[in-house]
């Protein structure tokens, strides 16, 4: 094989695995079994990729899961998001299934909705009751005696994880990246002062 030639293909092979992960991945971070911390299991797709790659297994798993950990840990220092985020992470990286490994969720599943009324510490129901009379975001964190700031800070933080880890996942660059959250953050201000919102679990609009 020629110098240089592994490093791609082992980019490649994350691409292909990333595809197999979003197309079949049902769990979410939260429902990744325990038992994978032993070690994951090696799945014949990727057996067979491995066996393409002139490489083991074992070690073609290893590279992916390096891969991403490397990816996940520069994105997270753009995202500027804390370090006991970047460690969870890590651990999701390390025991989740190896063919969904570039599938696998992680961050606040909850949409920007769940985020806001978590803020205020009412339910989601609560929060459209207050969107139903034509009040917008500033007006109901008023209500609760929570500023503007810390509401856009909140969903500023979640959207921020889930930017880090889909550019982990996806290999967008720096750029793209910081784009990505330039348009939440936008969005972000829109709803501060108008209505309606997004339903409850629609994610937040990632453009890159």
């Amino acid at each position: 094989m020629p110098k240089g030639a592994l490093p791609k293909l082992l980019l490649i092979a994350c691409a292909m695995v990333g595809t197999i992960g979003a197309a079949t991945a049902t769990r979410s971070a939260a429902t990744v079994a325990p038992s994978m911390a032993s070690g994951p299991t090696i799945s014949p797709s990727l057996a067979d990729l491995a066996k393409r790659l002139d490489m083991s297994p074992d070690k073609l798993d290893t590279a992916i899961r390096a891969i991403l950990s490397e990816r996940w840990k520069k994105t997270a220092a753009i995202g500027n998001l804390p370090s006991a985020t970047v460690q969870q992470g890590l651990d999701r990286i390390a025991v989740a299934p190896a063919d969904l490994v570039l599938g696998v969720s992680f961050g606040p599943p909850e949409g920007p909705l769940s985020v806001v009324a978590n803020h205020f510490g009412i339910t989601v129901p609560q929060l459209f009751d207050s969107l139903r009379q034509g009040k917008n975001l500033t007006q109901i964190a008023q209500q609760h005696g929570k500023s503007a700031d810390s509401v856009r800070e909140a969903l500023t933080r979640a959207a921020s994880t889930q930017v880090a880890w889909q550019a982990a996942q996806r290999g967008w660059t720096a750029d793209q990246q910081r784009r990505a959250l330039l348009s939440i953050t936008h969005q972000i201000e829109r709803w501060m002062v108008s209505t309606p919102l997004p339903a409850q679990h629609l994610p937040y609009n990632v453009s890159v």
